[in-house]
């Protein structure tokens, strides 16, 4: 490529004469500054006839011979960045070849989108491109330099001293190459190869220095046909795509990003048709990542199984200093289900917690390290099983509540799992609070009256039960007890005594009774079925186990379900 720089370089002499020329006898340039505020610059030096033949790249055969779409708009792959602003600076060809690295990094490595800076290639290329113009074969610059960000080295729209301290990206061009001249390679190249550097001559029916022209007076989807008009200097755009029922090209170019009659920073320019030679050119280019790639992690230990699902995941270091390792989790060994990072940091090891009983967990780990390729993941050679418990319900309080629900529930018992579901009688209570291993609370849901099973279910699906755990009463069938006063609390109907409610209550009711220690005798001697519920708080709110003391009940006939109650002599 010397040949090509140094033709290059001559080629710019005589540029910046021509500019100077046509600065001084015309009051204008037609390659770099234009007089009016709504005018822009250009700035594309063509290549000598020579030098684009010599470096043109003739695509295989079989890619020539396929079809390509009759429409065709790179933005729709999501490989084009948006449009800048150049100002009044003629590096048209730095935003065109900086715009074309943008879309590669986006298209072969979905890298990005970065907003690259053109002030690098502006100050550091070694052509003497400048605001003066420059060619296509800039992008010859980063086979040896790696690109930055314009966060990094901004934009001034003047040529100034090679200067950056931030960290160059590790991508490289690579082949580099002109383009045939004709509608079929430049859509091939488009298309196959990326959006890239594209060329044309502009004349003032296009835009003139007073900001008129094609690029300001026309609206969304209008073709530019050049029928006339002042040449003023070459301009490089990006090629993005075409439409052949327009029978044109779609550029972006580098006049500000809601510029142009699409007001997106895009124009449209028809095939053929021209009154004047516009000198359509192109070039592209191939980009390889040269980043040294960090060692992967030397090993990976997984247990095959735990009982309460927490345990160790350790691995090996890699063979690079300075890493961050990055573990991942997933619940198949494929790692396309239940995926997570389970942990990232500078570790060899980490704990892992909260793992659900009846699952099996696959791990992987690899290393990165910041302007290195990561490393290949170091994949564990089993999963970790963690074992199925079975849950156990002993306990409830309240025991019975309202058929309508609402009714706060604190299930007692082991081997409560977080996401655990709690059902009565088969039907799912809400709410579900995770207290610990041996606690929940739920929200009973409405049910019909009767006295039902309570139901808890892990999330492997592992279920314990305590039958007739719980008691749906109609509120017109509950009868309140208190031996210490009459009122219950404003509860209605109350009783001193349990034979007192014994013998007023129908069939299926439930008496509720207070705290205390009662010493009646009590007898059911008629033929009904009653629940006696012991352990209330004197406003009948709350129970609590073994508060409630009565003698023996005896049952001639009929039948009495006890509950909450401590039988003494």
């Amino acid at each position: 490529m010397n040949s090509l720089r140094a033709r290059s370089q001559s080629k710019i002499r005589m540029a910046t004469v021509m500019v100077f020329l046509l600065i001084s006898g015309m009051g204008i340039s037609g390659m770099v500054t234009m007089a009016a505020a709504e005018d822009f610059a250009l700035g594309d030096i063509p290549l000598d006839k020579e030098t684009y033949e010599k470096y043109i790249k003739v695509p295989p055969p079989e890619r020539l011979e396929g079809v390509h779409p009759s429409s065709y708009d790179a933005r729709d792959a999501g490989i084009v960045t948006p449009a800048k602003n150049q100002g009044s600076c003629g590096s048209c060809w730095a935003f065109a070849s900086v715009g074309a690295l943008e879309s590669h990094l986006l298209k072969k490595y979905s890298a990005g989108p970065y907003d690259l800076s053109e002030q690098q290639l502006l100050d550091c290329n070694t052509y003497g491109y400048s605001c003066s113009g420059g060619s296509s074969n800039a992008s010859l610059y980063w086979e040896s330099t790696g690109p930055i960000t314009e966060a990094c080295y901004s934009y001034t729209a003047t040529k100034g001293t090679c200067s950056y301290s931030c960290t160059e990206m590790a991508y490289r061009v690579t082949g580099w190459h002109t383009v045939t001249q004709s509608e079929l390679y430049f859509k091939d190249s488009c298309y196959n190869e990326g959006p890239s550097y594209w060329r044309f001559q502009v004349y003032s029916d296009f835009a003139d220095q007073y900001g008129h022209g094609f690029w300001y007076d026309v609206g969304p989807g209008d073709v530019y046909i050049n029928a006339s008009g002042t040449y003023r200097g070459g301009h490089a755009v990006l090629l993005i795509g075409w439409d052949d029922t327009k029978n044109a090209y779609l550029c972006k170019n580098s006049w500000g990003a809601t510029g142009g009659p699409n007001d997106d920073g895009t124009f449209w320019i028809a095939y053929t048709g021209h009154a004047n030679d516009l000198g359509f050119g192109m070039s592209n280019f191939d980009i390889i990542d040269s980043a040294p790639t960090v060692g992967t992690p030397s090993s990976i230990t997984v247990p095959s199984s735990d009982s309460d699902g927490s345990y160790t995941v350790s691995w090996g270091s890699s063979s690079t200093s300075s890493v961050t390792y990055a573990l991942e989790e997933a619940t198949n060994s494929s790692f396309s289900s239940g995926l997570r990072t389970a942990y990232s940091g500078s570790s060899t090891s980490t704990t892992i917690t909260g793992r659900s009983s009846g699952t099996t967990y696959y791990y992987r780990v690899k290393a990165t390290r910041s302007g290195y390729n990561d490393s290949a993941w170091r994949t564990g050679s089993n999963g970790c099983m963690v074992s199925a418990v079975t849950p156990t319900v002993t306990s409830v309080s309240p025991t019975s509540g309202p058929i309508g629900g609402t009714t706060s529930v604190d299930i007692f018992g082991s081997n409560f799992v977080n996401g655990a579901t709690v059902s009565f009688g088969g039907t799912a209570g809400t709410s579900v609070g995770f207290m610990n291993s041996d606690r929940l609370i739920v929200t009973a849901p409405a049910h019909a009256a009767g006295t039902v099973d309570v139901t808890v279910t892990n999330p492997d699906t592992q279920s314990g039960t305590l039958v007739n755990g719980y008691t749906y009463v109609d509120a017109s069938s509950v009868i309140y007890v208190n031996k210490d006063d009459g009122t219950c609390g404003g509860k209605i109907p109350c009783y001193a005594l349990i034979q007192d409610a014994i013998n007023a209550a129908s069939t299926g009711a439930v008496i509720r009774i207070a705290q205390g220690i009662y010493s009646e005798s009590i007898n059911l001697n008629t033929s009904k079925s009653l629940i006696l519920n012991g352990g209330w708080n004197y406003p009948f709110t709350s129970q609590t186990s073994n508060t409630t003391f009565i003698k023996a009940p005896k049952a001639t006939q009929g039948s009495l379900t006890m509950q909450e109650l401590t039988i003494k002599p």
